[in-house]
């Protein structure tokens, strides 16, 4: 059931701009910003109206090697200048950007910083769950990277018998940020994004991948170990607005749809 009691059920209507609370809404059993549960809400009647809605396609997806998925996003053309971990007896022996991650994520931040040569990055964890994320292209200035994937919510074992209402957080979350927090800005120069495992072995090869990627393409890319655990999308040359938001399942407040989304910012 979605969070809230309908007076009118198969009437009821949303606005484009939920400025103002709907008078047949009411009882909302979370304190979820307003017009994201609105968008919520929104969908979930749209699927349950028509049984249809809107199709975004993954461009690519990462995958770890568990179900912890720790995230380091930057310009494709530092790849080469990315310091792998040394084997080591011990966590506190660890070393290179791995090493720089975990200290960074170790002080509670939703996002830490890190420096890949030239470039600036970021480091993140979407959630610890399934352990994979999908990458999605909202419009010419919006990326959004998900977790947990689609396959992962549908799965018999997860969520498999909310499948509508798996299809309307899905199109909630991919209607754009809405009121997500930002949590830094990213430099693209290059225009091609780099998003790795934190413990992908074959970081560098993303510098030289990056340039087959076609103008507004996607390339996903492995290291032998397990499944794809980089991903190169070009996104253009700017300034991306980086913000993370997370929306709990209607039916299980304990489990969420975790996107971080990248804005291209006007020139």
């Amino acid at each position: 059931m979605i969070p809230g009691t309908l007076k009118k059920p198969g009437r009821a209507t949303c606005t484009k701009e939920p400025n103002a609370r709907p008078s047949n809404l009411t009882g909302l059993a979370r304190p979820w910003p307003w017009r994201r549960a609105h968008a919520l809400v929104c969908a979930i009647l749209q699927v349950l109206r028509t049984g249809a809605v809107t199709s975004h396609p993954p461009l690519g997806s990462i995958a770890s090697l568990n179900a912890s998925l720790t995230i380091a996003i930057f310009d494709a053309r530092s790849a080469t200048d990315w310091v792998p971990t040394k084997p080591a007896a011990t966590k506190a022996q660890f070393s290179g950007h791995p090493a720089e991650i975990m200290r960074g994520l170790s002080k509670g931040e939703e996002v830490t910083s890190i420096d890949v040569g030239a470039s600036g990055g970021y480091a993140f964890e979407l959630e610890g769950a399934s352990g994979h994320l999908e990458a999605y292209r909202i419009d010419a200035r919006t990326l959004a990277l998900v977790a947990p994937p689609r396959t992962w919510w549908v799965d018999p074992a997860n969520h498999g018998d909310h499948a509508a209402e798996i299809d309307a957080l899905f199109a909630a979350v991919l209607s754009g940020p809405g009121p997500a927090s930002e949590v830094g800005q990213l430099e693209l120069p290059s225009g091609k994004l780099a998003a790795v495992y934190m413990w992908l072995k074959k970081v560098g090869a993303a510098r030289d991948l990056a340039a087959t990627v076609p103008s507004g393409g996607a390339l996903e890319f492995g290291d032998g170990y397990g499944e794809n655990g980089g991903l190169i999308v070009d996104l253009g040359p700017g300034t991306y607005a980086l913000s993370r938001s997370e929306l709990a399942a209607p039916w299980d407040a304990d489990q969420s749809l975790v996107a971080m989304y990248f804005v291209r910012e006007a020139p």
